[in-house]
């Protein structure tokens, strides 16, 4: 069964800032290359929601990052394993150098 997947503003935010950056500063190919990931990882992790490390647990909730293949980024989401029918949050997008130490993914959460 494939899950379906909910974005929190703070997802939508930095996917719109890391947008605005790559048309500034880098091709149009760069912006499509962002795109086809995210769609691909949308597929793929609505039929496999495991696929990522988890990072955190919170009560039923796992918390867990995946790296978007040959890109920068981490997708941190995160979904309630004791509820098949429950959606895959999209809780943010960082860049792999941000500093994941100092902040909790699960502020995140909706």
């Amino acid at each position: 069964m494939r899950r379906r997947i909910r974005y929190t503003a703070a997802f939508v935010d930095a996917v719109a800032v890391q947008n605005k950056w790559l048309k500034k500063s880098r091709t149009a190919r760069d912006r499509q290359r962002l795109r086809a990931a995210l769609a691909r990882f949308r597929e793929t992790i609505a039929a496999n929601p495991r696929i990522g490390f988890e990072s955190e647990k919170v009560g039923s909730f796992t918390v867990r990052a995946f790296t978007l293949s040959g890109l920068p980024f981490l997708i941190w989401y995160s979904f309630d394993e004791s509820d098949r029918k429950a959606a895959i949050w999209f809780l943010m997008l960082w860049h792999e150098s941000q500093d994941r130490v100092s902040v909790s993914p699960t502020r995140y959460m909706p």
